[in-house]
This record gives C-alpha cells, sequence and structure tokens, in this order.
C-alpha cells in the first residue's frame, strides 16, 4: 500500500494539470447543463471530460505544450460534446 500511494503521488505530480483540466471539463459541462435546463446531466458531463482526456493524450503525444494541450483539450472536450449530443438526440428523434 506505500508503493501504491508513492506511485499515485508521483502521477499527479507530473499529470496534475491534466487531471484538473478534465476536472474543470466535467464541471463545466454540469454546470452548463444545469443552468441550461434545470437540472444536471451527469452523463454530458462525464462525456465531456473523457473528450478532454482523451484529446488531450492526442495533443501531448503531438508535443504540444501541456498548458496549450490541456486548455485546447477541455475547450474541444465542451464543443465536442454539445455537437456530439445534438447529433444523436437528432437520430433518435429528441429534441
Amino acid at each position: 500500500m506505500e508503493h501504491f500511494l508513492s506511485n499515485l503521488g508521483d502521477l499527479i505530480a507530473q499529470n496534475g494539470a491534466t487531471v484538473v483540466g478534465v476536472i474543470v471539463a466535467f464541471f463545466m459541462a454540469l454546470f452548463r447543463t444545469a443552468q441550461l435546463h434545470g437540472k444536471s446531466d451527469w452523463l454530458e458531463a462525464l462525456m465531456c471530460a473523457l473528450f478532454a482526456l482523451g484529446i488531450n493524450g492526442i495533443l501531448s503525444w503531438l508535443d504540444l505544450p501541456h498548458g496549450v494541450s490541456v486548455f485546447a483539450s477541455g475547450f474541444i472536450g465542451f464543443i465536442g460534446t454539445i455537437k456530439f449530443s445534438s447529433y444523436i438526440k437528432d437520430k433518435i428523434g429528441m429534441k
């Protein structure tokens, strides 16, 4: 257990900005849906966070500066969630 906590601390220290970026993307989407619909949409917030995490990995792999990749991934995750949700709603006939 001691090694696990040490390794977890090292992982968070190395990827702290990414973790914070994903958490911020999650809560940004959660609060946006609460403002628009009167209730929070946890699934959309989770989808936004996962988009942000995936895009951040791709942008980091492309050797973009870490701060830029965290910002861009959060923005792309946020916009991607809106577009993806509207696409799915159109396909299944929801308004």
